[in-house]
Order: C-alpha cells, then sequence, then structure tokens
C-alpha cells in the first residue's frame, strides 16, 4: 500500500510542477503579447497622424509649447483633443496593464509613455486636460496617477 500512495503523491506532486511551468509561461506569453499590443497600438497612432500635415502643424505647436489651446480655431481644437484623448487612452492601457501585474512599472515610460515630458507636460496637454472634464472620462485613480506622474500637477 505505501508504494502507491509514494507513487500516487509523487504524480501530484510532477502535476503541480507541471502546471506551474505552464502558468510560468503562459505568463510569458501573455506579457510578450501586450507589449507587441502597446508597441503596435503607439505605432499605428504614430503613422496615422504623420499622414495629417494639419496634425503634424498642432503636435508641432504642442512640442514648441507656446501656444494657448484656446488660440487655435475650433476645428483645430477639436483634431487636437481627440489626438490628446487618444495619447491618454494609450496610457491609459499601459496603467491598466502595470496595474494587473502584466507589465512592470517600466512599461510606463517607453515608447513615448510617462517620460514624455514634451507631450504631457506641455500647456496645451495641461489646458486641455483641464477642459477635458478627466472626472467624467476617467477613473480617479488613473486620474492621480495622471496629474501626479505623468503631467506633474497637484489638485
Amino acid at each position: 500500500m505505501k508504494w502507491k500512495e509514494v507513487i500516487t503523491a509523487a504524480g501530484v506532486v510532477g502535476s503541480l510542477v507541471f502546471v506551474g511551468f505552464e502558468i510560468r509561461e503562459n505568463t510569458r506569453t501573455v506579457r510578450g503579447a501586450t507589449i507587441q499590443a502597446i508597441a503596435d497600438q503607439s505605432f499605428q497612432y504614430n503613422t496615422e497622424l504623420v499622414q495629417d500635415e494639419n496634425w503634424m502643424r498642432l503636435m508641432a505647436l504642442v512640442w514648441a509649447d507656446t501656444v494657448s489651446v484656446t488660440s487655435l480655431g475650433p476645428e483645430d481644437r477639436m483634431r487636437l483633443s481627440w489626438g490628446l484623448a487618444a495619447s491618454t487612452r494609450i496610457m491609459e492601457n499601459r496603467y491598466r496593464q502595470v496595474q494587473l501585474g502584466i507589465l512592470g512599472e517600466d512599461a510606463l515610460g517607453q515608447l513615448g509613455g510617462a517620460t514624455n515630458r514634451n507631450w504631457y507636460g506641455s500647456r496645451m496637454f495641461r489646458e486641455w486636460w483641464a477642459s477635458a472634464d478627466p472626472e467624467a472620462q476617467w477613473s480617479p485613480d488613473f486620474i492621480a496617477f495622471m496629474e501626479r506622474d505623468v503631467i506633474g500637477i497637484s489638485r
């Protein structure tokens, strides 16, 4: 009887080890797919925007950081708003992936992320953020992250 119990226990331990390896491999696969998805998302966003002369003009204004959103015409304000909202959604995706433990904290700053102070710290982004009614768009934890760690403002 003891041999059967030992063999059974060894089988259970072996199965658990196998499941552990499979979970680890699955986690790596999910992380890899997530990193690729974020890269694809950023690439698509940038590729679409650089093909639009109006957007490139607006982007140059954001980076120059010398113009106010209110000085833009209504079409440019709308175009800028959609572009800034899209980049914020990309940042939110990164933030959520880090929260879920799929990606490490370093993913927040990669590919023009949170460390892109020319973008997220610009006058135009800050003005847009204040006028975009963040509470209606994003969760309180993401708002706090954006304002504290990305934009560099405090409420």
